[in-house]
């Protein structure tokens, strides 16, 4: 049976699938360590091969017919020609992506759209005839916006804020020192500055639990939905999406799991009368794969 294999790389974990070509029904799937490439190339290149190969030697080689590669990271330093290398032993030449690129064929289903990617990081992507249009996705220290580790930072910086303010330390900020397992400010400095970003980002679920009770975690989400929202606007602006309603998928656990994120996100939207209409994550993105061979079978 000839089939694609889509390949979602991203910082915890690398999920490749194979799907068959004529209805993208799912064969098979396994799962290896991260595939970001800027975290540690080496591991994540053995990661990333070791998931192909077992998939390969499981369906036959002669079968494979595309193989789809979305990798976080994969933007920079050049890595498209050195993958291109180390993947030159694979029975079809690989397609590379990033793999929030991936995420947009996988929940728009090959049409044309934006896709707003908010989990420990942040990117809002647009497709429109073959064109890519991006906005964000700049990394925890130039950008990143509404994404878990901003809102992790902010309601760090809260917590810094009072002390700095002079205040009383709020029941808010007694909850965000526990979750870092921290006795005060200089330990909870101390320890943001040790571990890696997604540990911090880890916070932002815990965030969402306190917004039960704590209004400032309400204000956090609230804030990081709008500036999410204002993200997307700016791509929609540039990218020729105007005259229709536009698909917007969503993606990453910020967006797609925090209620009063995604409230905030819509609202904010809804405000500036714009037509679109939400398309939430079904699959894998690795499904991306079989929408993208659907799309080159047509040209």
């Amino acid at each position: 049976m000839k089939y694609v294999i889509g390949v979602d790389c991203g910082g915890t974990k690398t999920e490749a699938s194979a799907y068959t070509i004529t209805d993208g029904e799912l064969l098979e799937t396994t799962t290896t360590g991260f595939g970001n490439l800027v975290v540690d190339y080496s591991k994540a290149v053995a990661n990333i091969r070791q998931a192909v190969d077992i998939l390969l030697q499981t369906l036959g080689a002669g079968d494979c017919q595309m193989i789809v590669m979305g990798i976080a990271g994969i933007d920079s330093g050049g890595f498209k020609q050195k993958m291109a290398e180390e993947f030159s032993y694979l029975p079809v030449n690989p397609v590379f992506l990033n793999d929030a690129q991936l995420a947009l064929y996988a929940i728009l289903k090959g049409q044309d759209g934006v896709v707003v990617t908010a989990g420990t990081g942040s990117i809002m992507l647009g497709l429109v005839d073959n064109h890519w249009y991006r906005a964000g996705g700049w990394g925890h220290i130039l950008g990143d916006e509404g994404s878990g580790f901003d809102i992790a930072k902010k309601a760090i910086q809260h917590v810094l804020h009072e002390y700095d303010s002079g205040e009383e330390t709020s029941a808010f900020s007694k909850e965000i020192l526990t979750f870092f397992d921290a006795d005060d400010v200089f330990s909870l400095a101390k320890k943001v500055y040790q571990v890696d970003k997604g540990e911090i980002a880890s916070a932002a679920q815990q965030i969402g639990t306190l917004a039960t009770d704590y209004s400032q975690a309400q204000i956090i989400l609230e804030t990081a939905g709008e500036t999410l929202a204002k993200k997307t606007l700016q791509l929609i602006n540039k990218a020729p999406l105007a005259g229709k309603p536009i698909s917007i998928g969503l993606n990453g656990s910020v967006i797609q799991k925090n209620e009063r994120v995604l409230e905030a996100f819509t609202r904010y939207l809804d405000n500036c009368q714009l037509p679109y209409d939400l398309h939430k994550k079904e699959a894998s993105s690795a499904k991306g794969a079989y929408y993208i061979y659907k799309g080159e079978q047509k040209l």
